[in-house]
């Protein structure tokens, strides 16, 4: 699974491309997350919160998030294919 998600804002490399591109990136993420724990068992959802408290920060966070609990990497694949197809919508 591909788990990144590659906008080009028209090449530009500037603080605010950067800034809309981290805006972005969270905003996806917590949408996965909500989708994710509304169907999850609490037992599993707090495993899962565990897991993401010891783990954020690392060096490859998401995707050993993603390889532990394969439903979320699914649901987060979809939200950035879901956001990539609307910003390509809104560009055209």
């Amino acid at each position: 699974m591909n788990n990144k998600l590659s906008l080009q804002l028209n090449d530009y490399q500037s603080a605010e491309a950067m800034l809309f591109t981290d805006e972005v990136g969270t905003l996806v993420f917590q949408s996965a997350l909500m989708r994710y724990l509304a169907i999850e068992s609490e037992e599993i959802a707090r495993e899962f919160e565990t897991y993401i408290n010891l783990q954020i920060g690392s060096e490859k966070f998401i995707e050993s998030l993603c390889a532990k609990y394969p439903k979320f990497g699914d649901i987060l694949n979809s939200e950035m294919l879901a956001f990539r197809s609307e910003f390509e919508t809104l560009t055209k």
